[in-house]
């Protein structure tokens, strides 16, 4: 596991994972250092495909069915 990794650990939440981020940019800035961040929304990703293919897919590559009735609703918000 990565080391730094917050998501699916004990005790790590994204609110973890925030104040990491804000203590790294504040440190650099005291120190005339540059942060950059990309931020990527893959919720955009999914509107160019059919979701009744992906999700056939899916479910034929064995995909737990609990896993694919989360996805959908994801995709379908």
């Amino acid at each position: 596991m990565y080391s730094v990794q917050s998501a699916f650990q004990m005790g790590h939440s994204t609110i973890i994972v925030l104040i990491k981020l804000k203590d790294h940019v504040l440190m650099n800035m005291d120190s005339d250092k540059l942060s950059g961040l990309v931020f990527i929304d893959f919720h955009k990703a999914f509107d160019v495909i059919n979701h009744d293919i992906l999700q056939q897919k899916l479910s034929t590559y064995g995909m737990p069915v609990a896993m694919l009735i989360w996805l959908w609703g994801i995709l379908t918000t």
